[in-house]
């Protein structure tokens, strides 16, 4: 699995464990683009809460997501999956759709490798909720990002910086809340 945004800093450790490694994915850009809605409840997902006053906002949480851009390189990290974690993942990201990235990777792959693509409806909501002026940015997850990218390495977190496009919404300090 190629991971491009917040799962970076889970898998930071396995790094240096040897478990997993940092790559490139080829004709990629990162970019803001991916929306869940959250005012609906979905059994198994989650939502958020406004870690001001507790308010579950009407808003639509903002994700980072990938789009073709010929030429360009976005980094991240490729870890070992059995297929019980590839489903568990299928289920955890679904607002996107796992693709086969094995030969867009700059390093050599033994089997398949995967990542996620926002799924068209995600990224609707998304320009819909720009329109509304309620799309944002969970400032916690902006954060885990960031420092998931800072523990790659020196430079990892100015590739990360280069290679995605700066978002356009509000930053809400949010808490999560998984729904069983």
């Amino acid at each position: 699995m190629f991971a491009y945004g917040s799962l970076v800093r889970d898998l930071a450790a396995a790094l240096h464990e040897g478990g997993a490694r940092a790559c490139r994915l080829q004709g990629h850009r990162r970019c803001w683009n991916v929306a869940m809605d959250n005012a609906v409840s979905l059994p198994g997902y989650k939502y958020y809460l406004d870690a001001r006053d507790s308010s579950r906002p009407e808003v639509l949480v903002t994700f980072l997501n990938l789009i073709e851009a010929p030429g360009q390189l976005v980094n991240g990290v490729l870890y070992p999956v059995e297929d019980e974690r590839l489903a568990q993942l299928d289920r955890r990201e679904r607002n996107y759709l796992r693709v086969e990235v094995t030969g867009q990777l700059d390093v050599p792959v033994q089997g398949r490798a995967w990542t996620y693509l926002g799924r068209p409806e995600a990224v609707r909501r998304f320009e819909d909720g720009v329109r509304a002026r309620r799309a944002v940015v969970d400032g916690t997850y902006l954060e885990a990002v960031r420092a998931g990218f800072e523990l790659l390495g020196e430079d990892a977190l100015g590739e990360f910086d280069a290679s995605t496009d700066p978002h356009a919404c509000h930053v809400l300090e949010l808490r999560r809340i998984e729904l069983d």
